[in-house]
């Protein structure tokens, strides 16, 4: 009985996260009559999802501008728990993780750096620069149901993979403008008003600042059934002249995608499982588009830790 009831809890997080993920500033009213739970019972079990870190988001990225661009790093070091624990305090770093595979250090940066220079430098596995991020959408299917979908994108005409970074205008934002980028861009869903008293901006300017966003931003949200902590994180590192958004956009779990332009273009997904069962089969249905020709090679390695640092 309990596990029925841990289970529909679930299906109503996955109704939530749905909603949010098509409409991120949607309402607590409306987003109670989308799922069909009342008022009290919506808000209660969005507190829990961020609780639980169920989910993450929505939080926003700059889309690609010519005067800002992220760095991807690929590599060995000797110790690399002395190399992550170095790089927490390491300027221009915005995010590094260590792991357990092909590689063991991965680090994103906002100005290209020689890394090679740090102590125990072994090798690059790949570097290049940040295109795109997406974060294709969960779908609540079976995984075999998934796998069986991969057959039937692959019967699609297939849509060339676009590794040329876009850059876009520098938005048209003021002062107050950038203050509410930098207040919201972890979370849009946080409560507007004490926000606004704190960077002293009036809320119409806020309302200006949200018809411009889409312009200059992409909106992401992520969902972990099961909380993000408790989730297997992988890193794969993939080579595809093939859009494979479309691939993983089938899947039950959730798949942050990067494209990266590069000597060699490659694609980074960052898929979480919660289960030995979801990882079996998610090495399946990656190898099957291998042996499909989506995928022409691939390397990963498990994120045993990461690290965030302060925006940029």
């Amino acid at each position: 009985m309990v596990r029925v009831s841990q289970e529909k809890r679930i299906e109503d997080y996955y109704k939530i996260y749905e909603q949010i993920s098509e409409n991120p500033t949607i309402t607590i009213l409306e987003l109670s009559e989308k799922i069909k739970r009342s008022r009290n019972t919506t808000p209660k079990f969005l507190r829990e999802m961020y609780a639980k870190n169920v989910l993450i988001g929505p939080y926003i990225k700059m889309k690609s501008i010519s005067d800002y661009r992220e760095y991807v790093y690929v590599m060995n070091f000797s110790d690399p728990f002395f190399i992550f624990k170095g790089l927490k305090e390491f300027p221009h770093v915005v995010y590094h993780a260590i792991t357990s595979g092909s590689w063991n250090t991965f680090v994103v940066t906002d100005r290209h750096l020689d890394l090679s220079k740090l102590v125990g430098f072994q090798s690059v596995l790949y570097q290049g620069v940040k295109v795109r991020t997406s974060t294709p959408k969960v779908e609540y299917n079976p995984w075999d149901e998934s796998i069986e979908r991969i057959d039937q994108v692959a019967q699609r005409t297939p849509v060339q993979a676009d590794y040329k970074g876009r850059s876009n205008p520098l938005p048209d934002w003021g002062k107050n403008e950038w203050k509410l980028f930098h207040a919201f861009k972890r979370n849009l869903r946080q409560k507007r008003t004490p926000i606004f008293h704190k960077i002293k901006v009036k809320s119409n300017v806020y309302i200006r600042w949200m018809n411009t966003l889409k312009d200059y931003c992409t909106i992401h949200a992520e969902f972990y059934p099961h909380g993000r902590e408790r989730s297997m994180r992988y890193c794969f590192l993939i080579s595809s002249e093939s859009a494979i958004e479309s691939y993983f956009s089938n899947f039950p779990i959730m798949c942050p995608i990067i494209r990266v332009e590069g000597k060699k273009n490659r694609f980074l997904l960052f898929p979480a499982v919660d289960s030995i069962e979801g990882i079996k089969k998610l090495y399946f249905a990656i190898c099957k588009m291998k042996t499909k020709g989506i995928i022409e090679e691939f390397s990963y390695a498990a994120i045993l830790e990461d690290f965030f640092h302060s925006c940029k």
